[in-house]
């Protein structure tokens, strides 16, 4: 097991390592996102029904975010729109923490899931040059362990801090811990901030990049339309799943903190090892097994309302997403020609902020008008036939 854990970590740049540890700092401070349909409706007292409107602003501004961060990627460069990002997300955390109306919260939710995402695009093309083609997937799985890892620490700090300290406080930690990442990616990576600047075309016959550009794959928009309706199921996570934990099985923030932080720490510990004897595998198919777990991690929910159930739920859950989430990443990046690379990865990021808007809005009014247990039960049936639809394409998604 211990040289199992070692190989999994072996081959990957110092550079990747470097890029990943920035991610680690912001995502430690990450609290907001994971108790925002807790703090509104615990905090603020709006109904699930005002909830779900008002998440349907983040993804909204998560959609166009990913869309303007994938163009400046693939023109500017992706590690001065990184340091850009952070900053301004910073700023917009600590004016988001003093707006209480439903309308200003969810313009303010609007503007910080904009900023924010333009991140995420130039993230995953950083990582994928700094890895190179052969790393790809375990860079990619070493980012996501950072990103998890301080996922594990930010529920569970944020749900004592909730707790004790007041919802406020979630706001001011998560715009300290951006500030913070932009500071170390400039200290870090200044040569590649400084020096990045306009791409020029090389070959002026060559079609010059667009979003139309990649309209005309027809399979990897079939491939997208799936990964939507994974992203439905998966971010009940986020919605659903704390409010049902919270009104149904009664637990207080401090236990639901904790379910999060366990998800984190399981995908710290086995992702890079399941990552590095799966990796050989067909990764279609491995996509196809994961989506199909993940929806059942909600339907189990119907059989008990003890805690273990939730525990184990949770378990099945974060198998299914290590199973998915890196290895759709990684064949996306392997079918997108490398000068559409960052409009590729801003198309999925579009893909999952689309899904931002509507899980809230359908696991609230499923939960509201007719109960949790059939929520579950409709979860389950979307990710079995999701599941079914990427395995048939498991010989046919290939580089583009």
């Amino acid at each position: 097991m211990i040289k199992l854990f070692k190989d999994s970590f072996s081959g990957i740049s110092r550079e990747v390592w470097l890029l990943s540890f920035v991610t680690l700092v912001n995502r430690s401070g990450a609290m907001v996102l994971p108790f925002l349909s807790l703090y509104l409706t615990v905090a603020e007292g709006y109904s699930l029904s005002t909830v779900g409107m008002i998440l349907l602003f983040y993804g909204i501004g998560s959609f166009f975010g990913n869309y303007i961060g994938g163009i400046l990627t693939d023109t500017i460069g992706a590690f001065r729109i990184q340091f850009l990002s952070l900053v301004v997300t910073a700023i917009s955390f600590v004016c988001l923490s003093y707006l209480h109306s439903p309308f200003s919260f969810a313009i303010g939710l609007f503007c910080t899931s904009l900023l924010a995402d333009t991140f995420r695009p130039a993230n995953i093309a950083s990582i994928a040059v700094l890895a190179g083609k052969e790393m790809q997937t375990k860079a990619i799985g070493l980012n996501r362990l950072a990103i998890n890892l301080g996922f594990s620490a930010g529920p569970a700090l944020g749900g004592m801090i909730a707790y004790t300290s007041g919802y406020e406080w979630l706001f001011r930690i998560d715009a300290i811990s951006c500030f913070v990442a932009a500071l170390l990616l400039l200290y870090i990576f200044r040569q590649q901030v400084m020096e990045e600047g306009v791409r020029k075309v090389k070959n002026e016959s060559e079609e010059k990049p667009s979003m139309k550009l990649v309209l005309k794959d027809r399979m990897f928009l079939y491939f997208l339309l799936l990964m939507v309706f994974l992203a439905i199921v998966f971010m009940q996570l986020f919605n659903s799943l704390p409010v049902f934990y919270k009104k149904e099985l009664l637990f207080d923030e401090d236990t639901i903190g904790l379910l999060m932080a366990y998800s984190g720490l399981l995908i710290v510990v086995l992702e890079l090892p399941i990552i590095h004897l799966l990796e050989k595998r067909n990764k279609m198919s491995l996509i196809a097994l994961g989506t199909i777990l993940i929806g059942f991690s909600f339907f189990i929910l119907l059989f008990d309302d003890s805690i273990w159930i939730a525990l184990l739920g949770m378990t099945i859950l974060t198998l299914g997403e290590i199973l998915s989430l890196p290895f759709i990443a990684s064949v996306i990046i392997d079918r997108a020609p490398e000068r559409l690379r960052g409009r590729y990865l801003a198309f999925m990021g579009m893909a999952f902020s689309l899904c931002h808007m509507v899980a809230p809005l359908i696991g609230m009014q499923v939960a509201t008008h007719f109960s949790f247990q059939t929520l579950w039960q409709l979860l389950m049936a979307i990710n079995i036939a999701v599941g079914i639809s990427y395995w048939q394409l498991r010989n046919s998604f290939t580089k583009h």
